[in-house]
This record gives structure tokens, C-alpha cells and sequence, in this order.
């Protein structure tokens, strides 16, 4: 979850000849599977490798808020120091799992929404209250049930060295030549 936290503020308007208090608030964000459903079902178009324009970025910031507090007045005090800290945190990966792809590139990749990470989900009898997860972290889960779940085939040639050893290891057990 990342925690943002603006203090306090005094600013003097020029224009109105004014001073203007600002309260101190914290917000908390999680990129989770929970916010990007919100965020699709507004937009209606995949979340995950769209470019967001800065509309779509706010209202996803939106989603992302932990508690429901964010207001607009709060989203205007946002600044180029807290948008570079939620780009990190969207990137990060929130996990010390790696998965090594050795998998040919290539190929027609699949769309992936919402709706598919919670098919991935039911398919993988993982509960629905890993939807508040890190997304980054969840996305990782999947694929570590997907592997776990679907071991990789052996090849041809790998099948029969295998079972050559096999018949080694039962003719030299049975005292046989084959």
C-alpha cells in the first residue's frame, strides 16, 4: 500500500487578498485487482498496458483510494513529487517471486481485463479477497498456480531417455537382459 502524506499549509491568495489554511490529510493507495474493475467499469477498456490519459489517471487514483476519503479538493494538492511516487508504485513489482519465461516470444497476446483476472481466480480456486492484494503481487500468484497446477511437458527425446533409465533401472532390479 503506499501511504502519501501532505502536511499543513498557510498559502496567501493574491488575488482575493487572503490567507488560505490547508489541512493536513494522509491518503492511502492500493493498486489492487479491485481498483482496476472499478476504473474498466467507467472507461469500458482494458486497464492493464493502456496508455492513461490525465483524466483516466485521477479517476484511477480514485479507485485506488484505501479508505474513500479522496476529494477533489485533496486530488488538486497532488503534485509532480507525489505522481512520480504512485508511478513507482505501480511498477514495482511487490513480490520477491520471479518467473523466468521460457516460452517462445511472440504470438497473439491476450486482452487482459478485469473479468479475466477473476476468471484466472476462480479457475485457480484462489478466494475473491485476494482482490484487494497488490495487483502486481496477485498477477504473480496466477502465474505461480499456473505453473504449479500445469507442470511443463517432457519432450520426445527427454520421454525416451526417461524411460530408458526406467528399463535400465527394472532390468538391472529383475536380474534380466530385457
Amino acid at each position: 500500500m503506499l501511504e502519501l502524506v501532505f502536511n499543513e499549509e498557510e498559502l496567501y491568495d493574491e488575488e482575493t487578498e487572503q490567507f488560505i489554511h490547508r489541512e493536513a490529510f494522509t491518503v492511502e493507495l492500493e493498486h489492487s485487482l479491485r481498483s482496476v474493475s472499478k476504473w474498466e467499469e467507467k472507461y469500458e477498456k482494458p486497464f492493464l498496458n493502456t496508455e492513461l490519459t490525465g483524466e483516466e489517471l485521477l479517476f484511477y487514483i480514485k479507485c485506488m483510494d484505501y479508505n474513500n476519503v479522496l476529494t477533489e479538493k485533496m486530488l488538486l494538492r497532488f503534485g509532480q513529487k507525489e505522481f512520480k511516487a504512485i508511478n513507482e508504485y505501480l511498477g514495482a513489482k511487490h513480490t520477491a517471486t520471479t518467473i523466468t519465461d521460457r516460452e517462445p516470444k511472440g504470438g497473439r497476446k491476450e486482452v487482459v481485463t478485469s473479468e479475466l483476472i477473476y476468471y484466472w481466480m476462480i479457475a485457480m480456486e484462489i478466494p475473491f479477497e485476494c482482490d484487494t492484494w497488490n495487483l502486481n503481487r496477485l498477477i504473480m500468484l496466477i502465474r505461480v498456480c499456473g505453473i504449479k497446477n500445469n507442470p511443463k511437458k517432457m519432450s520426445k527425446k527427454d520421454t525416451m531417455m526417461s524411460n530408458s533409465q526406467l528399463n535400465k533401472l527394472r532390468k538391472h532390479s529383475w536380474g534380466t537382459r530385457g
